[in-house]
């Protein structure tokens, strides 16, 4: 737990993302980031599992394979049951056109989640690729996050934002592709 609290610290993390009051909770580091379009801060709950020894020659993993760091960012919009189609629709179709796919739906409390999982070894664990990481992912929520909150308030018919935004949604694909080549 030290190795991943020290390497979160290390990573010079970007602007609007910040440690949380409680850094560590059991075996997560948790950090906040500002939306940098909306009035709304998330939480990013990031672990580490370390590799396990007893996988090596069941699965193939990448040589010099050290371990897992999940990132997960749960929204704290849950949709109520009438919403809960549209958003379920939402979620699929976006993940269609993420560049960094990860987002999903949690039917016990209808709650919208992104996932990243990394698989760090020692080739790929530095902190340019971490911190570009950590970029990326905060992009894509804040890109598609209060969308697919919007869909599951009701506050927008999914049906009619499809017809509506085609165009912009699109452009803003085109943009993250470009973001996610310069980083």
């Amino acid at each position: 737990m030290k190795y991943l609290e020290e390497l979160i610290k290390a990573l010079g993390l970007p602007d609007g993302v910040r440690p949380a009051d409680q850094f560590v909770i059991d075996e997560h580091v948790r950090i906040l980031f500002e939306s940098n379009q909306y009035d709304r801060q998330y939480e990013l709950i990031v672990t580490i599992q370390p590799g396990d020894p007893q996988l090596d020659g069941v699965i193939e993993l990448p040589k010099g394979y050290v371990d897992l760091m999940q990132i997960l960012c749960l929204s704290p919009i849950c949709a109520t049951d009438e919403f809960a189609p549209q958003t379920q629709r939402a979620v699929h179709l976006i993940n269609k056109v993420s560049p960094l796919p990860g987002f999903g739906w949690d039917e016990t409390d209808n709650r919208l989640f992104f996932r990243h999982s990394l698989i760090l070894t020692p080739e790929t664990c530095d902190h340019q690729f971490l911190r570009n990481s950590f970029t990326s992912v905060e992009q894509i929520i804040d890109l598609y996050f209060p969308t697919m909150e919007s869909v599951a308030l009701g506050d927008v018919d999914l049906n009619q934002l499809m017809k509506e935004s085609s165009e912009e949604f699109f452009q803003n694909y085109e943009n993250m592709q470009e973001f996610l080549k310069e980083t």
